[in-house]
């Protein structure tokens, strides 16, 4: 089975697809340790002290690069869009 999901491609696709969902979950780990970085250094230094707007800066670049990937612009999405059945239609 493993020849022939090799040689139908579908191996390198999981590899792919794993490798891509990793990239992504590594991407929101470090939004989240700069947002509490950012929450931190605010805290301790105020809000207009250079370091706290680099990382103000920074925090709002990964935010918007993990947005801009969970709504697949720029056909960059890692994600399955998953759309809930319509009423009435049923899933069997």
């Amino acid at each position: 089975m493993s020849c022939t999901r090799k040689k139908n491609g579908v191996f390198e696709a999981e590899q792919q697809v794993k490798a891509s969902v990793t990239a992504f979950a590594d991407l929101e780990m470090d939004l989240a340790r700069k947002q509490v970085e950012y929450e931190t250094a605010e805290k301790m230094l105020g809000t207009n002290t250079p370091s706290v707007i680099n990382l103000k800066d920074a925090l709002a670049s990964l935010e918007k690069k993990v947005n801009e990937i969970k709504s697949g612009k720029n056909g960059s999405s890692v994600l399955i869009p998953m759309a809930a059945p319509h009423k009435g239609n049923r899933i069997f």
